[in-house]
């Protein structure tokens, strides 16, 4: 049998996703295989949509969570952020 050939191999680039939040001294990163950045870009929107339906009863004021997204070789290519702020 042959040894299996990574799908990153044959084309297909591989995305890191960041996940941080201002209150904690580590992030968390994610690798994904993506068709194209604007997929990336979707995977990162659908984290972010699942992120916030978890964490909105925890949100406190002042606090920030975030999805950096970079490519293979670690160019940052957007971040989506979610952000608790006191106005008054």
């Amino acid at each position: 049998m042959e040894p299996a050939i990574p799908v990153h191999a044959v084309g297909m680039p591989t995305f890191c996703f960041h996940v941080s939040h201002s209150h904690a001294a580590e992030s968390t990163a994610l690798q994904e295989v993506c068709e194209s950045s604007e997929d990336a870009w979707r995977s990162a929107a659908a984290l972010c949509a699942d992120l916030a339906r978890d964490v909105v009863g925890k949100l406190t004021p002042d606090s920030e969570w975030r999805v950096d997204v970079s490519d293979e070789i670690g160019t940052a290519l957007f971040s989506l952020r979610l952000v608790a702020e006191t106005l008054a």
